[in-house]
């Protein structure tokens, strides 16, 4: 599958996009705690909330529609997932 990262979350993985190899279908929850566990401490701050779910500070993308249930969304090879931080006004 594809992941594309966007604003610091590029800046942590260093490029703006990512091929991962699925063999099943797995949850999206579990996609984003691998990630976070590859990239570390910055990236888990960013991605999920104390309790492991994800973060109101993120937005994810997955074919095209936003996820807000990490839990109840599986993710095969084939799919393409984009993670972005909202942008702030000011």
């Amino acid at each position: 599958m594809k992941i594309e990262f966007y604003a610091n979350l590029r800046d942590i993985v260093g490029k703006s996009e990512i091929e991962k190899e699925l063999t099943l279908p797995v949850s999206l929850a579990d996609t984003l705690l691998e990630l976070a566990e590859k990239y570390g401490n910055e990236m888990r701050e960013l991605l999920l909330n104390a309790d492991d779910t994800i973060s109101n500070n993120i937005m994810v993308i997955v074919n095209g529609c936003q996820v807000n249930k990490a839990e109840t969304i599986y993710l095969s090879d084939s799919d393409e997932m984009s993670i972005l931080l909202p942008l702030a006004g000011g």
